[in-house]
């Protein structure tokens, strides 16, 4: 099967105009098929990264682009909205590389220590009022992780419900891959939660 036709029918099915309404948790929203544009657009940063010799910020970049892209397309059946900052409570992992990318673009320095807990269901060091401050430049586990039933289950910790996107996109193959990339361009370096690369008292 040609990659096309494999990104394309990946666990997903046709339907049209689908209604991004709250269900229950042991319902099933059926999503729909993966635009050609998209897949287009994913091929060609394929094809980018593949082939041109570019430093790996700029490659983060241009993911970082395609995912943006790919959010929107995700908005027509995901419930996440503004505002809703449930998910920025739970521990996100990210590389060395996205932490000094967050670093390099804005105005947060990376405060490492071995010694710090990561204390989970706690706020992100970047959630400020319920909005992230540095959404822009916000890692890739970040951007491909949505809530496809009800915002309610996010509320309550560990709470088990329907995402999509879960561990930088896995089960999501056209964006999991980006993914590995990713974690090849971080080598051998550290891989750990948001809040032991950055402190909240920096913000």
């Amino acid at each position: 099967m040609k990659l096309l036709q494999f990104l394309k029918s990946f666990s997903f099915k046709k339907t049209k105009n689908i209604p991004v309404t709250f269900i229950d948790r042991n319902e099933t929203r059926e999503l729909p098929e993966i635009p050609d544009y998209i897949v287009e657009e994913c091929q060609s940063l394929q094809l980018k990264l593949n082939t041109t010799k570019s430093d790996p910020f700029s490659s983060l970049r241009l993911i970082y682009n395609f995912l943006d892209t790919y959010s929107k397309f995700a908005s027509t059946f995901t419930v996440c909205s503004k505002g809703c900052s449930s998910c920025c409570k739970i521990a996100v992992k990210v590389t060395a590389l996205e932490a000094s990318y967050i670093e390099k673009f804005t105005n947060h320095k990376i405060m490492e220590n071995k010694k710090r807990k990561a204390k989970s269901n706690t706020d992100c060091p970047f959630l400020i009022s319920d909005i992230c401050s540095i959404y822009e430049y916000r890692p890739f586990n970040c951007r491909t992780f949505f809530t496809i039933d009800d915002p309610k289950y996010c509320k309550t910790p560990d709470e088990p419900h329907n995402v999509y996107g879960t561990n930088g996109g896995e089960g999501v193959p056209i964006i999991y891959q980006f993914r590995k990339y990713i974690d090849k361009l971080n080598g051998k370096r550290m891989v750990n939660d948001i809040r032991k690369f950055f402190d909240r008292d920096d913000n």
